[in-house]
């Protein structure tokens, strides 16, 4: 059984999906007072750390692998793109600092899975991902790849597109491990087929040239840093979620911000939870509108698509839009019913603007389960 250390593990979402490919968390590292109480709830005999930069990584228990998913705040498209070296995005060195402890005390990390926002590819011109790769290589990695993952073609009705790296530390593994670690399908938009060239490379940006892998417009890479380098594809090879009749077209990022609505389809699913749903301000919203096939000229329908092309009507007088509840972002998330519901300390139930929060910070699941998934299976190989 594969064991892990968790940082960053907010409500846990990552070590859910692990814990569902059968992996054992052996430490979790999480310095929110709310999220400390879910994780206490959910994984009571899991020794806990606080803030990160307390942790001595010699302390750790043995683990054969460490997942974490630190702040995108300063790497996300909707912030103010400090990078990597922003106050809350700097935390990750704070990771690679545990890693490295780690390793001093004998207890060194097989993989390690980092888990962030799309836009950390882009930040400063895809310098700030080149470092990424650059700490994770003289952190001893021998391999690197990584594939930018959309969480609505993993089971939930939600865009959620998300960039997952895997590391690979030991030499046996990394020889052997399979290529690609994260197989997507060849036939769809990013793929590099026969005929096709690599865009500028976002590692070939390094200093040092470790290597080079996953282009700008690529949404996966591979990295051999000492060796060889081989682009990858985007991961959309499943089938499409189902979605209401209509969504927001875009999403709210302040509490004076503007939304926009649009027809819903399968390019078209429920946008991105983010860290303005919750509490009073929330603007996460459903719409509920009853169809039919009968055509009216009601100046209060609205026309929607079918999936056979027919033309539908939404018929308006039994329409309503309303916020998420905390239980529908959950299974946004893929997590159980009332994962985030758990009592603070004066014995209460947890309110719901906690809840909305590790929801919209949180990490969707199934995506991760999929990947630990494809670890087992390189595991299973080796």
């Amino acid at each position: 059984m594969m064991k892990y250390v968790s940082l960053f593990s907010g409500a846990g979402g990552m070590d859910l999906g692990a814990d569902r490919a059968g992996w054992e968390c052996v430490a979790q590292v999480e310095k929110d007072k709310n999220c400390q109480r879910v994780l206490a709830h959910h994984w009571p005999d899991v020794p806990k750390w606080g803030d990160i930069a307390d942790v001595d990584g010699t302390e750790l228990p043995p683990a054969d692998a460490v997942i974490f998913g630190s702040p995108c705040q300063d790497l996300s498209v909707a912030g103010r793109r400090a990078g990597i070296h922003g106050e809350a995005s700097s935390l990750f060195f704070q990771a690679i600092r545990v890693i490295r402890e780690m390793q001093d005390a004998g207890n060194a990390p097989i993989w390690v899975v980092w888990e962030n926002v799309a836009g950390a590819l882009s930040s400063h011109q895809g310098q700030d991902f080149a470092i990424v790769l650059h700490e994770m290589a003289d952190a001893g990695a021998l391999v690197l790849e990584w594939a930018v993952l959309d969480a609505r073609w993993f089971g939930v009705p939600q865009r959620r597109r998300r960039i997952f790296l895997i590391a690979c530390f030991d030499p046996g593994a990394a020889e052997r491990c399979p290529d690609p670690l994260l197989p997507v399908a060849e036939s769809l938009p990013g793929h590099l087929g026969e005929g096709d060239a690599p865009g500028q490379v976002v590692a070939a940006l390094t200093a040092n040239g470790v290597g080079a892998g996953g282009g700008p417009d690529d949404n996966a890479g591979h990295l051999i840093p000492t060796l060889t380098t081989r682009c990858g594809n985007t991961q959309d090879d499943q089938q499409t979620a189902q979605l209401v009749p209509f969504v927001k077209a875009k999403r709210a990022q302040t509490d004076t911000d503007d939304e926009t609505w649009a027809e819903a389809g399968p390019d078209r699913p429920a946008p991105t939870l983010n860290a303005m749903d919750n509490g009073s301000e929330s603007r996460a919203t459903v719409v509920s509108v009853h169809l039919t096939q009968d055509p009216i000229t009601s100046t209060e329908a609205l026309s929607t698509g079918s999936a056979s092309g027919a033309a539908m009507v939404g018929v308006a007088t039994e329409m309503a839009v309303r916020r998420l509840t905390p239980r529908e972002c959950e299974r946004l998330m893929g997590w159980p019913d009332d994962h985030t519901l758990v009592t603070n300390p004066r014995n209460k139930p947890m309110a719901d603007g906690p809840r909305y929060r590790m929801c919209g910070n949180g990490v969707a699941s199934p995506v991760m389960t999929w990947v630990a998934e494809q670890i087992n299976n390189a595991t299973a190989t080796i």
